[in-house]
């Protein structure tokens, strides 16, 4: 059978003793209202500000004066762009302060776009990866066989891989959903995958998963939209093809009516009666809402205005180079004419230039003066670099684990010295992958 297989196939070879507990299945399963907001109103602004995440992870200069210069204040802001200027920036309160964010200001008519971003928040992201899962744990089973199994199947699907982009996902958004899943069209063996949390609606008990339902869109038709929706319970895997709009589920269609979802069955028994996804939090307690079982972002509301403060300054220093460039104020007389509405311009190449009637400057000369601006480079480094220092220390590393320059260090005992902050933080989140 294509696509998920029973769980019962991922332990056989587990060398365990006894047979695995069977759980009675829970009965919420698939959405059945063609009239439901999807995503979920109860997780819509969840996933506004992951979306805000997500665009500072991202680094697309375009995609950040979009969120802050069109997503707050839309009808429905997961789905729909705002204008580039619009009453919200003026506004007093929370609106108007993120909105007045240097990348939510709007640009003045007639200029164009010229702010610089620099994609700190990705490196931030790289390196939690790496200081996680740059060197691959180390798995270990008692059981010789069930060793041996293991070793094979991590290697066939590319596990350390799969831990370095949950591991790297994981920083910017707060977490990231692990699935245990079986194709037989790709391994023949079991395999982990990746799910990214904007895309995931979890539900909990205890403050811990107890079900999840995770979505994707396999088609847009002009409107029309195809979510395909997985949804992990204790003891089955379903699996749902729905035809709604853009915040719209729209009712379940069969399966086999789009290819994309044509090799899923509806509903697979895991006989375990174990749920087979699994959420890794970035870290907890979620401080924007204590009461989320959640991880929290590396890139904290703070964290993000400073982001915002840094690609401020760069385009200032920027702005500066631009503005440097060495200008001529020259006499009318020097300017050659266009012609009728054609304006007139100065040839800076011409080597010579024929005697003119004008007013003589004291010593006999015509006036022809140039301007020149300073860069104040060294002003906007050292802001730079305090901003940078600040960035990486709120989210708990240091500054020299992200290449910030600094004395080299020429021990074991000096790197974990210098870098003990990037350590305390890694030995943190190894708590949640264990």
């Amino acid at each position: 059978m294509a696509g998920y297989m029973p769980a019962r196939s991922v332990h056989r070879t587990g060398g365990a003793s006894k047979a695995e507990p069977t759980a009675t299945p829970t009965t919420q399963g698939l959405p059945t209202d063609p009239k439901a907001t999807w995503p979920p109103r109860a997780m819509q602004q969840t996933f506004e500000h992951m979306r805000v995440l997500s665009a500072w992870y991202g680094g697309d200069p375009e995609d950040l004066a979009m969120i802050h210069g069109g997503l707050y204040g839309s009808d429905h802001p997961f789905f729909r762009n705002g204008p580039t200027d619009r009453p919200s920036q003026y506004r007093g309160g929370v609106v108007g302060s993120v909105a007045r964010w240097f990348w939510g200001q709007p640009t003045p008519a007639g200029e164009k776009r010229a702010k610089l971003h620099v994609p700190i928040a990705g490196d931030i992201a790289t390196l939690s990866s790496d200081l996680l899962f740059a060197e691959p744990p180390a798995i270990e089973f008692t059981d010789d066989t069930t060793q041996q199994a293991w070793d094979e199947m991590a290697e066939a699907t590319m596990l350390d891989a799969t831990l370095l982009e949950g591991a790297e996902v994981q920083s910017p958004l707060g977490g990231v959903f692990v699935v245990v899943s079986w194709d037989e069209n790709l391994y023949p063996h079991p395999f982990f995958r990746i799910v990214h949390p904007d895309c995931a609606v979890p539900e909990w008990e205890w403050g811990r998963l107890s079900a999840v339902t995770f979505w994707r869109v396999v088609e847009d038709r002009h409107g029309q939209i195809y979510r395909h929706l997985e949804r992990h319970e204790r003891g089955r895997v379903l699996h749902g093809l729905y035809l709604g709009a853009s915040d719209v589920l729209g009712p379940a269609i069969p399966l086999d009516q789009h290819p994309a979802t044509a090799r899923f069955t509806p509903t697979v028994d895991t006989i375990t009666g174990r749920l087979t996804a699994g959420y890794v939090p970035n870290m907890r307690p979620n401080r924007l809402d204590r009461n989320s079982p959640l991880g929290r972002s590396d890139l904290s509301p703070g964290v993000l205005t400073l982001m915002d403060a840094l690609d401020e300054t760069y385009s200032s220093w920027m702005r500066d180079l631009r503005l440097a460039k060495p200008r001529l104020v020259v006499p009318r007389a020097y300017m050659q004419q266009q012609g009728p509405g054609g304006g007139a311009r100065f040839d800076a190449e011409r080597e010579i230039f024929e005697a003119v009637d004008s007013m003589p400057k004291s010593d006999g000369g015509l006036e022809l003066s140039a301007t020149t601006f300073g860069i104040r480079a060294s002003e906007h480094q050292a802001t730079a670099d305090a901003l940078v220092n600040q960035i990486v220390g709120r989210c708990g590393y240091s500054a020299q684990s992200i290449g910030e320059q600094g004395e080299v260090a020429t021990t074991a005992t000096e790197v974990e010295a210098r870098e003990r902050r990037s350590f305390i933080t890694r030995k943190k989140k190894v708590r949640y992958w264990r």
